[in-house]
């Protein structure tokens, strides 16, 4: 199975499989009802780790959202690719840990056996068994894409709660972010080789703070043991930053 990610396009350290899921899309429609609301559709589509799923989440994009400019929906959409790559690794690492009989809330070897983790199941067969395995025992991460009169927004579902560890990690790794200029200072300074988590959020981060948008739109929450990203952006924001990007220019 390859790769998802263009390997051009991101640092190595932050490179990770991705396995199957369902990517569920909300395109607004060109036609409008009358108070100028986009009519949603919904689409369902299968997610199995291929090139060719990671175009049709471009395709998503380009469809979607036609009235961004090529590098806003560039932007965007890496910022959901990392946003989805989190909740695939989340659900891999549980069915890892579990056929183990490790606990993710067990600290003491927990560096030793994240390192494990990454380099047994992120590649070859074992990475296709442990989708496997995790859609089996009914894991699956849910995107959504939808753009209003006032807002364009990403949210990916995961249906594992977060663990208390990863929680405080991920606040860590955003704050930490908040602190640097770019991902090169981050990773110098806050990269945790053995286990890696955060890197994609970080770059979230770094991609919206490079395009104009503040990083405060993102939000990661937990609903009934749901973990949820939300990218929640005001089109204001999107038009202030492309007039911003355009006066540089």
């Amino acid at each position: 199975m390859q790769s998802l990610v263009n390997p051009s396009e991101y640092p190595k350290d932050v490179l990770v499989a991705l396995g199957p899921s369902v990517i569920s899309g909300i395109l607004g429609e060109r036609a409008t009802q009358k108070r100028g609301t986009p009519k949603p559709l919904h689409r369902s589509l299968p997610f199995s780790g291929t090139e060719r799923d990671v175009e049709r989440i471009r395709v998503l994009f380009d469809e979607t959202l036609p009235d961004l400019s090529t590098e806003q929906r560039s932007n965007l959409f890496s910022c959901a690719l990392e946003l989805v790559t989190n909740g695939l690794k989340a659900n891999l690492k549980h069915v890892f840990f579990r056929s183990k009989g490790w606990s993710t809330e067990d600290l003491s070897r927990r560096a030793e056996r994240i390192a494990f983790f990454r380099s047994h199941c992120l590649i070859g067969s074992n990475f296709a068994e442990y989708t496997r395995r995790a859609e089996e025992n009914g894991l699956s991460v849910g995107f959504l894409l939808s753009q209003d009169r006032d807002n364009t927004c990403i949210e990916v579902r995961n249906s594992l709660p977060l663990t208390t560890e990863d929680a405080n990690r991920i606040k860590h790794k955003i704050n930490c972010a908040a602190t640097c200029k770019d991902l090169f200072e981050f990773h110098d300074r806050f990269s945790d080789r053995s286990e890696g988590e955060g890197l994609g959020l970080a770059l979230v981060i770094f991609v919206l703070k490079n395009a104009g948008i503040d990083p405060g739109f993102l939000h990661i929450r937990e609903e009934r043991d749901t973990t949820i990203a939300t990218l929640s952006i005001p089109n204001a924001a999107l038009r202030a930053a492309t007039r911003t990007k355009t006066h540089r220019a």
